[in-house]
């Protein structure tokens, strides 16, 4: 197969002859974008690595150069998808950074979905000795979007308030707010 490389948008570092829109862009850190009406859109299902074939002067994420051949027949539409922004309605796609807690775990923490399924939720997040990735049952998952400082406060404020509701003196609400862990930070 010939590729014009001339005709690539400015950053593009392969091409995926199964998609209508072929061009793609391949950070170093495996995310994945496609050229759609003149910008880069992330993406998402994306189809296997090997199907992409890399620009010749173009290193891919492992430092090498990919050796790659499309296997679908011309003219097929790859499971290739662009993503549109996350509401937090139904489970958010592949690449999205939103909060999760477990069904069994009332915490939310902040996660990146790697892969998801019907039966299976792959996701990415801080551990106390680094990054970890974990698979869970989707149906055994919350996820929400990322929460602005605004939402975090009003949060907090709404737990403080109900920790002291039934404190009669000023001296009994500070008591209960120290012992539930609430501090002045210096600032």
């Amino acid at each position: 197969m010939n590729i014009d490389w001339s005709n690539a948008p400015d950053g593009a570092t392969h091409y995926l002859a199964t998609d209508k829109n072929p061009w793609r862009m391949v950070h170093e850190d495996g995310a994945r974008f496609a050229y759609i009406d003149n910008e880069w859109i992330v993406i998402t299902n994306p189809v296997p690595f090997t199907e992409y074939i890399s620009r010749p002067t173009a290193p891919n994420w492992s430092g090498g150069h990919v050796d790659a051949s499309p296997s679908y027949p011309m003219g097929e539409q790859a499971s290739d998808y662009a993503v549109s922004p996350w509401n937090g309605e139904g489970l958010p796609p592949v690449g999205t950074v939103c909060e999760w807690r477990d069904d069994d775990e009332g915490r939310w923490s902040k996660v990146e979905v790697r892969y998801l399924s019907e039966h299976t939720a792959l996701l990415r997040f801080q551990g106390a000795t680094g990054d970890i990735e974990g698979a869970f049952e989707p149906n055994h998952c919350q996820f929400r979007p990322l929460r602005t400082p605004e939402q975090i406060r009003d949060e907090v404020v709404r737990r403080m308030a109900n920790a002291i509701k039934d404190c009669p003196t000023d001296l009994d609400r500070a008591a209960v707010l120290y012992m539930q862990g609430y501090r002045k930070t210096e600032g």
